[in-house]
């Protein structure tokens, strides 16, 4: 008998195939786990590369721009780039600002130097009748010491009242350099030479300058040390305002500026008495005129004026200074226009309390007289009499010239008369001769000459057609 064996062949066979396949699912598994520990691997190494090359990315713009925007070593070069643009920048313009305060020093010295005679000519016609000549509206005169109508604002009269009095008993020692009331009669004179810091920034505390006034002089025994003797100067000062308050003092330099560079300006001493001697020679002359004896004589008629007028100007100075301490950032432009504005309601004040006239009527005194030398005494003694010939029409100028004329004449014939009467008494007596008139009495005595033809003598006092008008009689008997 003969066994079948096929069945355990195969059964071996299938085992043996379970088998391989068995040992090759474990080997494709462990090459598949390996790979995959090999790509996790990469993948970690990957990953850390990353991270290694954004940290080092990081500590290259760290290092070049710093952290959370500070520091950095481009930023920093930047900052010093920046710095260097903005000093020369302003470098550049402290130097045209330099150029053109140069410039306009120049034009203004030559602009005087050409206008001196029509400068000179408009004082004596703003002495004589109150015209005010266009040269005095210029931008290099306005407001300066050849204005004359500076020295009818308050402030500056009082200041130049102070220097008068004190500038000899500065000059001896008898008065300190830092005496308040000289110091602030100073900061008056020389208001607008303070005023060209206003606008400016302040170097120190980084804030424009609202106000400025005058600071302590310091006197410097040599200014020139080269020279032989002491050569004295004055080392002037100025404080500022600049919003917080507190007035800071800071030496006044040669340009008016507030650049570094910008040397101190030393004074020297003769150049400072001989500028304040010629303002105060000038405001002498301005006191002959008759708005400033409006203003300023001391006569029970002006002083109520006076009050006012003063009282009118502190208090619109006042507002000036409100509406400059209001601004927020002030620039130059805004405070010359803010100025422009106040300087205009100051010339209304003016206009309103010294009754300023226009040229119309400013002229018309002229034009009466026509350069008659009798009719210019004529005008000459009413001005000293206090009154505003400007304002008188020609026809009243003339009927008070011809009164005042009479009246004259009537004085000389009197005084004619009685010395007649003295030299020959016995052929006109006293009696008689009341009731004759100069004609009748130079007639009879071969003096026909000496009179007027038919001039009767007139009242000792004519009648006047208002009370102004014969009161303007009485002051004028002796204005010839």
């Amino acid at each position: 008998m003969r066994l079948d064996t096929r069945g355990l062949v195969d059964g071996f066979l299938r085992g043996y195939d379970v088998m391989q396949r068995h040992r090759a699912r474990e080997a494709n598994q462990a090459r598949a786990d390996n790979a995959l520990a090999l790509r996790f691997a990469e993948s970690e190494r990957e990953e850390k590369r990353r991270e290694q090359q954004a940290q080092q990315q990081a500590e290259r713009h760290q290092y070049q721009y710093g952290k959370d925007g500070k520091g950095g070593r481009l930023r920093a070069q930047d900052e010093r780039t920046r710095r260097t643009q903005e000093m020369q920048l302003a470098a550049h313009q402290a130097q045209r600002k330099l150029s053109q305060y140069r410039l306009g020093q120049e034009k203004k010295r030559a602009f005087l130097q050409e206008n001196q005679p029509l400068i000179q000519a408009g004082w004596g016609r703003w002495l004589q009748g109150g015209d005010v000549d266009a040269v005095f509206d210029s931008r290099e005169v306005k407001g300066g010491a050849y204005d004359p109508r500076r020295y009818l604002r308050p402030d500056v009269e009082d200041a130049f009242a102070t220097l008068e009095t004190a500038l000899p008993k500065v000059i001896q020692g008898d008065i300190p350099l830092d005496d308040e009331t000289f110091v602030r009669a100073l900061g008056t004179v020389y208001q607008k030479n303070l005023e060209a810091v206003v606008g400016q920034r302040d170097p120190n505390t980084g804030r424009r300058i609202r106000a400025a006034r005058m600071g302590i002089p310091v006197l410097a025994k040599d200014i020139q040390p080269d020279l032989p003797g002491n050569q004295p100067g004055l080392v002037l000062t100025a404080e500022v305002e600049d919003g917080s308050g507190r007035w800071h003092p800071r030496p006044i330099t040669r340009n008016r500026t507030t650049d570094a560079g910008d040397p101190v300006h030393i004074l020297p001493l003769e150049d400072a008495i001989r500028d304040l001697t010629g303002q105060l020679a000038l405001r002498r002359q301005a006191q002959a005129s008759s708005a400033y004896q409006t203003l300023f004589a001391p006569s029970r008629d002006t002083r109520g004026v006076r009050r006012e007028y003063r009282q009118a100007y502190l208090a619109l100075e006042k507002e000036r200074s409100k509406a400059l301490a209001a601004m927020l950032d002030p620039t130059p432009e805004h405070i010359k226009t803010l100025n422009e504005q106040f300087d205009a309601q100051q010339e209304k004040l003016r206009a309103m309390y010294l009754k300023v006239p226009n040229a119309e009527q400013s002229n018309r005194a002229a034009a009466w007289a026509q350069g008659d030398e009798t009719k210019q005494r004529f005008l000459e003694a009413l001005q000293r009499k206090g009154w505003d010939v400007a304002r008188l029409t020609p026809d009243v100028l003339a009927f008070n010239y011809q009164r005042a004329l009479a009246d004259q004449q009537r004085q000389r014939d009197e005084a004619l008369v009685q010395q007649l009467l003295i030299k020959d008494e016995p052929t006109i007596p006293a009696g008689i001769a009341k009731g004759l008139n100069a004609k009748d009495v130079a007639t009879s005595m071969g003096l026909r000459d000496e009179v007027p033809a038919g001039g009767s003598l007139p009242s000792a006092k004519p009648r006047a057609n208002t009370p102004r008008q014969e009161a303007m009689l009485d002051e004028i008997h002796t204005w010839q």
